[in-house]
């Protein structure tokens, strides 16, 4: 029912929030041409969000441990 292809960054109908997170994000943010694009994170990555799970939904605060 939908796509990349029915996005668009210019009319409310082609979900330009979306648009932004998927396909520009994309073109600017390439993933490496041996990839699929997915990303899965390792279980110190996920351990880490967890330990931080309060503070990921507060303003604007420090989250330690978290390395990109």
């Amino acid at each position: 029912a939908g796509g990349k292809d029915k996005l668009n960054a210019t009319e409310d109908s082609g979900y330009p929030a979306t648009y932004y997170a998927v396909v520009d994000y994309a073109h600017k943010v390439p993933s490496p041409a041996n990839s699929t694009g997915w990303f899965l994170p390792s279980i110190g990555q996920m351990w880490n969000v967890y330990q931080n799970r309060a503070s990921l939904f507060e303003g604007k605060t420090v989250v330690s441990g978290l390395k990109s």
